[in-house]
């Protein structure tokens, strides 16, 4: 465990410039070109390409990975932790359990009825906390769950650019009408023959720019015969309001199997505490 969380500490602290971090978007061939792409798409197909993007964001089994997060703050030093995440999309359930590092082990957080719980094992308590920040850290519920981006925004497309020397739809979406949602506005950078967002844009209503993400080290997990999906291995959350401050996150091992409906319980949680 040592050498595994030295080979992390390791790996994200690397100071990757954003033209080698680009040549890490894919773990395969690039299938197209930006000769081979239209410079446009209609309204129609903008659509079935966000839709599809949250299709490809679930999963049909239950979902288990080990997480590393690195927090990077301007004042208060670098931070590491372990977790393990647990996910049920059929159910939307979602349990996140912290195993590193020692003064954080046993923390966890539960959806329950689509709120977010924080389990403090040293008081016993649950609080019903927001989205916005996971353990102070630079992310959110949304970077660990998955998106429902099509039912919560209306997508407008603008652009077939590059992202470094990858061609790239650029879309845009606002937030629809009486919908409660962490970013009023936010720009994608999709991969099209793959369909995953390589940057994240979100922005407040006032047009503020909140935070910008790259997801990168994309690995294809699932059995041939299933729909094809694609996970980040590595993600990185840059804060925009609060310059300076960042946060690293790897997923080091995936596993797809059933997971127990104990799982997804404040018992099970307060159980691995003890």
């Amino acid at each position: 465990m040592i050498r595994q969380v030295l080979y992390i500490r390791k790996h994200i602290r690397n100071n990757i410039t954003l033209a080698r971090l680009l040549l890490m978007f894919l773990l395969f061939p690039v299938a197209v070109t930006a000769n081979t792409l239209p410079t446009s798409l209609n309204q129609t197909e903008v659509n079935t390409l966000v839709k599809k993007m949250d299709e490809l964001s679930r999963f049909e089994t239950d979902f288990n990975a080990e997480i590393f997060l690195q927090q990077k703050h301007r004042e208060k030093g670098d931070l590491l932790y372990k977790m393990a995440v647990f996910r049920q999309d059929q159910s939307n359930h979602l349990t996140m359990l912290f195993l590193k590092p020692k003064t954080d082990a046993g923390k966890g957080y539960l959806v329950l009825d689509k709120n977010l719980f924080l389990y403090t094992p040293n008081t016993g308590d649950w609080t019903r906390v927001s989205e916005d920040r996971i353990s102070g850290t630079d992310t959110n519920l949304a970077d660990f769950d998955d998106w429902n981006l099509s039912e919560e925004y209306s997508a407008e497309f603008v652009a077939l650019e590059k992202l470094g020397e990858f061609p790239v739809y650029h879309i845009a979406l606002t937030a629809r009408p009486g919908i409660q949602v962490k970013a009023q506005r936010i720009g994608l950078w999709i991969e099209p023959s793959k369909s995953f967002a390589l940057k994240v844009q979100e922005y407040a209503q006032s047009g503020r720019l909140l935070r910008t993400t790259y997801r990168t080290k994309w690995r294809k997990v699932g059995d041939e015969g299933e729909t094809q999906r694609f996970i980040p291995m590595e993600t990185r959350i840059y804060d925009e309001v609060e310059k300076g401050n960042q946060t690293i996150m790897v997923i080091d091992k995936i596993a797809l199997r059933q997971l127990s409906k104990e799982i997804f319980t404040k018992a099970w949680l307060e159980a691995k505490s003890r």
